[in-house]
């Protein structure tokens, strides 16, 4: 819990406050029974009417305070740790869109979700129990003590002998449950993660009729959370029981006590009814301190989980460069290895070329070639393993993150629609410009559907675009990458989901409305990078081929066989040069 005071510290005068006024509450309530016992003593016994009626008007008085005290200490602390808790939910999804691929891939975006939905539940519902009970609890506990040791020491001894019993039963089980949290939370990630895979992949289950198979493994690992869960709740359940048997097994013995000091003169009935009302104050704070145990345990364990995100650095570092090197070549790769973490051999093997301003450049290969590990390069996802990439004049490491978002920009295979209107889709935040909207939407051939919705730019999206088709969902994905206007675009496969007549459309719309703007465009169909200027192909990583269409026809083997799998006709010969 150390690691989030920096979260806590803006509201921990609102929750000191809490603290106090749940202090001065618990002081009122002490005092309730005590005046209990005058009453019955003075009052009741020797019946004295005005004594009755001084001491019942000054018990509601201090019922009234006591009840005042209490709802502005759990009106404060509500606020205050639900300002907590999203001061730390904010930090955590802020951290988490900083953090590198590799470290998502590493941690897991289900755990991620876990960490920032229930884990900052577990901490912010913690604090709220600490500002209600955290001084209250010892207030009642010590002031219940102090209060009967005054009344009749020898009693009190039997409390003593109470507090004792329930304290060891209390501090037992949360040594036993605190491992068995990280356990259930564990389990929970886990069970997280094939319920996000099976909604994400629900039509690939269904086509391929294994639904009976994904039943079966989210309902084992289901059992296995409650396996978890069921064994932190038997140690939970021994809880109430025993606080109970231990709370009435101490008042029957006082009671049994009580009857010989009442025989020797040395106690009165009030008092008898004064301790009584103490054992169940003490006692009952007492179940509130293991019960605050349990939870912090619980939250020690959330809190330690979304500080291990917390804590981790960027891996990538950023250059001080916000200006670019007047240079013709936009992009360019030298001698370029990568090696993903963890993998024994390299995904691009000495790659090596240049992009111009103006300047489409083609990417083409067979699956696992490397084409998209080129493109996460460029993005600074992942980092060479060996060679260097420069940009604009300057190693790509040179310049800071603000600068190289806003001088390249990509397409991605994988594209994510928001659930948002049309135009937020496009623009995210940017600078809103309505002929740069249009013009990045007719490029992408998106304009058509649009044009034909009743609300146009307005038109609402559902959640992950599900009132649209994946063409659509891909040519607004083009429309947000070309309305950056970027020194360079990447448009990663994304004549995938498009036919050939509008993928023709968009790559001329391209060439006219974005001229002086280098092109890397990635693909596997040769009619989508025939017309490049350059065309390099990859095969297992390396570069076996550059230069136009016509050249790697009379050159590469390696394009010549991808051409004759896609119907091209190619002259017979040649040599394959890279």
């Amino acid at each position: 819990m150390k690691r989030m005071y920096p979260y806590i510290r803006p509201w921990l005068w609102a929750m000191v406050a809490a603290i106090l006024f749940k202090g001065a509450g618990a002081v009122t309530d002490l005092l309730i029974p005590y005046m209990m016992g005058i009453l019955i003593d003075t009052g009741i016994a020797t019946g004295e009417a005005h004594q009755i009626v001084v001491m019942c008007l000054a018990m509601l008085f201090l019922t009234l305070v006591t009840a005042g005290f209490n709802i502005l200490a759990n009106f404060i602390s509500a606020r205050a740790t639900q300002k907590i808790g999203e001061r730390i939910r904010n930090a955590l999804y802020s951290h988490i869109q900083k953090l590198t691929i590799k470290d998502v891939d590493r941690v897991e975006t289900p755990s991620l979700i876990t960490r920032v939905t229930n884990d900052v539940e577990h901490v912010q519902r913690t604090l709220l129990m600490m500002t209600r009970f955290m001084v209250r609890a010892p207030i009642m506990a010590i002031g219940g003590v102090c209060l009967s040791l005054m009344l009749d020491p020898v009693l009190t001894l039997v409390i003593f002998v109470g507090m004792i019993l329930l304290g060891v039963a209390s501090m037992s089980v949360y040594k036993v449950t605190r491992p068995i949290y990280r356990r259930v939370q564990q389990a929970i990630d886990r069970l997280t993660t094939i319920l996000r895979e099976g909604l994400s992949g629900i039509r690939v289950i269904k086509s391929f009729n294994k639904s009976e198979y994904e039943i079966n493994r989210f309902t084992s690992q289901s059992k296995k959370v409650k396996k978890h869960e069921l064994k932190a709740g038997l140690f939970n359940a021994y809880m109430d029981p025993s606080i109970g048997l231990i709370t009435n097994m101490t008042i029957a013995v006082v009671l049994f006590c009580s009857g010989f000091r009442v025989e020797a003169g040395a106690l009165e009935i009030g008092k008898i009814f004064t301790i009584v009302n103490y054992i169940n104050m003490i006692l009952n704070a007492m179940t509130r301190i293991p019960r605050m145990f349990m939870m912090f345990s619980r939250a020690n364990t959330s809190s330690a989980r979304i500080a291990e995100i917390l804590d981790i650095e960027e891996s990538t570092e950023y250059g001080k460069a916000d200006d670019r090197k007047c240079e013709n070549t936009v992009l360019e790769f030298r001698d370029v290895s990568f090696a993903y973490p963890g993998s024994p051999a390299n995904s691009l093997k000495h790659v090596s070329f240049k992009v111009k301003k103006g300047e489409t450049l083609a990417v083409i290969g067979a699956t696992g070639s490397g084409k998209t590990t080129l493109q996460n390069l460029i993005l600074r996802l992942y980092e060479p393993s060996e060679g260097s990439i420069r940009f604009e004049g300057r190693d790509i490491r040179e310049y800071s993150k603000r600068a190289l978002n806003r001088m390249v920009t990509a397409a991605m295979q994988q594209y994510t629609i928001f659930g948002m209107t049309i135009r937020d889709n496009i623009i995210l935040d940017q600078d809103f410009e309505e002929d740069r909207l249009e013009r990045s939407a007719r490029s992408a051939q998106i304009m058509d559907l649009i044009d034909e919705l009743d609300d146009h730019f307005e038109y609402e999206i559902a959640q992950n675009g599900t009132n649209l088709s994946g063409g659509q969902k891909q040519r607004i994905s083009v429309a947000r990458t070309l309305y950056r206007q970027a020194d360079l675009t990447i448009l990663d496969d994304v004549s995938s989901a498009l036919d050939y007549r509008t993928d023709l459309r968009l790559r001329s719309a391209l060439r006219r409305n974005y001229t002086g703007k280098a092109v890397l465009l990635i693909s596997q169909r040769i009619s989508s990078v025939r017309g490049a200027d350059q065309i390099l192909v990859l095969e297992k990583g390396a570069a076996v081929g550059l230069g136009t269409h016509e050249e790697l026809i009379r050159n590469c083997e390696a394009y010549r066989d991808i051409c004759r799998t896609q119907a091209v006709e190619v002259p017979e010969g040649g040599e394959c040069h890279a």
